[in-house]
């Protein structure tokens, strides 16, 4: 038996029932019915399941963690560089969540314990949600500071972009709470997973429905749209600096170079958050397109592993933000070398053994004056005492002094 995927909520049937979840293990995946032509796409999902998700796991968090460190402690608390720290947390939750469903390929199964199955459900939703809903404010974020430098003084600002990250924040948590009463431990057959209740599988499937058009369609949408804007007004934005010497050229309406660089490292994020998941995006809406209207759908064996496929890229760009931000932002680079260097010198191996003497670190070494700086320095002996200085500063020779 095989569970489902995390998003879209889909279902699969396997003539015995029905059920949806994030239950999944690498055996699940031979118990699928075996297709000639697809045996190549379960073996490599099913290798990348057992190798790929703890790596890129374990990778991504300690990134995450080393990335939020340097943005919080060596740069000035914009909006973007808020967005961004939000980011990096809500992907770090995000992995932990999915290494978490991964410990039962080590017979660890607490995913299907009584309240560890509820509490990682819902971690793994709200942060998916969170995460999403942060790249918007991030795109929006750009595309104000780049197409309206005015405007950004009033909206891009610390005070706005905390209530907007806390915002969305309760808003997922509101949300995605009912999964503490609606999934539980299942048992099907011989199998115990964590599932949907059964009173409330009906309500699951029409909710999820509606949870692809909300965390899933309109986000992407809007962040394709705001992309475009903000590739459009950077364009804008160099015309006018080429411009400078005309008569309708206003310094407020210029970008300065440091906040135009922070946007460029911004706008990375959100191209790359683009590009890993237009595939899957395409594949999730088009899954539940076709399952409107229906009661039971069952999941083909190739939509199927095309969507375990699909979702690996996005696993790769949550755990490597800070390669992206190191690439796009050279000062962020900059930074994250110091940091590494700092570290590296707090360490036992990388601090440097200071063999002199107590009393050679104290006096300093006695300096050896030739024949030639022995004149100079007697020469000036004899005049500093032949010079005196006035009440005004001012100095005099010593035998004039009356």
């Amino acid at each position: 038996m095989v569970n489902m995927t995390p998003h879209p909520p889909t279902y699969f049937f396997d003539g015995n029932s029905t059920w949806q979840g994030l239950d999944l293990n690498a055996t699940d995946l031979f118990s699928l019915p075996r297709d000639s032509g697809f045996v190549a796409v379960q073996l490599a999902v099913r290798y990348l399941h057992i190798y790929y998700v703890p790596t890129v796991s374990l990778l991504g968090i300690a990134c995450n963690a080393f990335g939020l460190a340097t943005l919080l402690s060596r740069y000035r608390q914009t909006s973007a560089v808020r967005y961004m720290s939000g980011l990096l947390v809500a992907d770090s939750l995000f992995l932990s969540s999915l290494f978490y469903l991964w410990l039962v390929e080590l017979n660890v199964p607490l995913y299907r314990m009584a309240g560890w199955c509820q509490l990682a459900t819902f971690v793994h939703d709200a942060s998916d949600f969170i995460a999403r809903w942060y790249v918007v404010c991030l795109a929006v974020d750009c595309y104000v500071s780049a197409a309206h430098p005015r405007t950004a003084v009033t909206y891009c600002t610390k005070l706005v972009s905390s209530v907007v990250i806390g915002v969305v924040t309760v808003i997922a948590v509101v949300v995605y709470l009912n999964t503490c009463l609606t999934i539980g431990v299942v048992v099907i057959g011989p199998k115990v997973i964590c599932a949907p209740l059964q009173q409330f599988a009906s309500a699951l499937s029409d909710l999820g429905k509606v949870d692809v058009f909300v965390n899933k369609l309109l986000p992407f949408s809007a962040i394709l749209v705001l992309f475009c804007a903000t590739s459009t007004g950077s364009m804008r934005q160099r015309r006018r600096r080429r411009l400078r010497h005309t008569a309708d050229f206003s310094p407020a309406d210029e970008i300065h170079p440091r906040d135009l660089r922070e946007t460029a490292g911004a706008m990375a994020q959100v191209c790359a958050y683009v590009v890993c998941t237009l595939p899957g995006e395409i594949v999730a809406s088009y899954e539940v397109l076709h399952q409107i209207g229906n009661i039971v759908t069952q999941l083909s064996l190739e939509h199927f592993l095309l969507q375990q496929m699909l979702y690996y890229p996005q696993y790769t760009r949550q755990a490597l933000n800070i390669v992206v931000l190191v690439i796009f932002w050279p000062r962020f680079a900059k930074a994250c070398r110091r940091r590494v260097a700092e570290v590296i010198r707090r360490t036992p191996c990388g601090r440097r053994k200071d063999t002199r003497l107590p009393t050679e670190q104290i006096l300093p070494e006695p300096l050896e004056l030739t024949g030639s700086d022995r004149e100079i320095a007697s020469l000036t002996a004899v005049q500093s005492e032949h010079t005196s200085t006035s009440c005004d500063g001012t100095v005099q020779a010593g035998m004039s002094v009356r």
